[in-house]
């Protein structure tokens, strides 16, 4: 599944992970973006300068423990339809930054977005397909856009109110 740059929120991996896409968008500006390690001691003999501080951005795997039940049910009631995604993804990002579950999404999606970013910047051909997946999905949306501004209708003045 591919995204623009846009799609590249935390809870949105997350969502997409655990219903088992493989959300992997265009990536643009990635040297302002964060790694996150998976513990404080975590160190990496060529790239731990993506990463930035040692002991820095650590995945917060005790709260993604803690919440898992809660993350499945999430999922589950997503795949059968009990709730939307975008009406999840919403209530998530509308919801407290203190809640445990949009935590654990939150450090799931940090984990993911991780990963993809290490297999975006190490593999050119998968570069090369997801620019041109986005870049199709872009154009379709302009022309349908186009499409929906030239059919309608243009208001004209009545010379009232």
């Amino acid at each position: 599944m591919h995204a623009d740059t846009q799609g590249q929120n935390f809870p949105v991996f997350a969502l997409a992970h655990l219903l088992g896409f493989d959300l992997m968008p265009r990536i643009r500006n990635w040297k302002e973006l964060t790694f996150y390690r998976p513990s404080k001691q975590s160190k990496y003999v060529h790239i731990d300068a993506l990463f930035g501080e040692p002991g820095k951005h650590v995945i917060a795997f005790d709260l993604i423990d803690s919440q898992f039940r809660h993350l499945m049910r999430v999922a589950v009631s997503v795949r059968e339809g009990a709730i939307s995604s975008s009406a999840l993804l919403k209530r998530l990002r509308s919801g407290s930054r203190k809640n445990a579950t949009y935590g654990a999404f939150r450090e799931v999606g940090r984990v993911i977005r991780t990963v993809q970013l290490l297999r975006y910047l190490s593999d050119a051909p998968l570069r090369r397909r997801v620019t041109a997946a986005t870049n199709k999905v872009e154009s379709f949306n302009r022309f349908s856009q186009w499409i929906v501004a030239s059919t309608r209708p243009t208001l004209r003045r009545t010379g009232h109110g």
